[in-house]
């Protein structure tokens, strides 16, 4: 499950962000069949991998960051010193 919860977060930091739609599916169906009654438990307790890319507003904000940095550089590596 790791590998799935990893690959969430690569496709997060991706520009444009990927939903990876497959890969949460797949999460998922691991989660709801895993560890019996403890595994219930732990799944209450952990955030929902659909929350993993954060509310839309929070998504726009991190890809504006993503975006000025990128500018920045570029600029950087334009300009002499």
């Amino acid at each position: 499950m790791e590998h799935l919860e990893i690959a969430l977060h690569l496709g997060a930091a991706r520009c444009p962000p990927q939903r990876l739609e497959r890969v949460r599916q797949e999460l998922r169906r691991l989660r709801r069949g895993h560890g019996g009654l403890l595994g219930r438990w732990r799944d209450l307790a952990l955030p929902d991998p659909d929350g993993a890319l954060g509310a839309p507003d929070e998504r726009m904000r991190r890809q504006l960051v993503r975006s000025l940095a990128r500018l920045d550089e570029r600029d950087r590596r334009r300009l002499p010193e």
